[in-house]
């Protein structure tokens, strides 16, 4: 009686041509994804420093209507590290009520409580906003926070 032979699975050469082609695959397709993911992570930069924009100009309008824009007693100049630290709670970047590690903003505000620019760095992108345009660049190029009436 002639008896059909059990198939016992795959041969050596088999899995070593499997594995050599998804080695080929893996080796195109990884430079492509950490191009995306550097792209998705400049654009979650610019996005935090339009929330953080949006924030600065909230207040500086709020300390403008107030009269205690550029006092020296109450004005941005005179607390900026508050006034940095509020913009980071109503933008809701804030770590716990604190300003995140490694986040550092100069924020510059004209005498009619206008963001005039604004610099952003997160540690990884340095984001620069200035008459309603952002560009992003890799690096930090700030180390402090400031809030100036200029």
């Amino acid at each position: 009686m002639n008896r059909v032979r059990a198939c016992r699975g795959f041969t050596l050469i088999e899995v070593i041509i499997v594995l050599a082609i998804l080695a080929i695959l893996a080796a195109f397709l990884i430079p492509s994804f950490s191009g995306y993911i550097d792209k998705a992570n400049e654009r979650s930069s610019v996005s935090d420093c339009r929330n953080f924009v949006t924030a600065a100009q909230v207040l500086a309008s709020e300390k403008y209507a107030d009269r205690t824009l550029d006092d020296s007693l109450k004005g941005v100049e005179a607390a900026s590290g508050e006034f940095i630290k509020e913009c980071f709670v109503l933008a809701e970047l804030d770590d716990g009520g604190a300003i995140p590690a490694k986040h550092f903003v100069k924020v510059t505000i004209s005498k009619k409580g206008k963001i005039t620019e604004l610099v952003y760095t997160d540690g990884y992108y340095t984001v620069t906003y200035r008459d309603g345009d952002f560009n992003a660049e890799e690096g930090a190029a700030i180390s402090t926070n400031t809030a100036v009436i200029a």
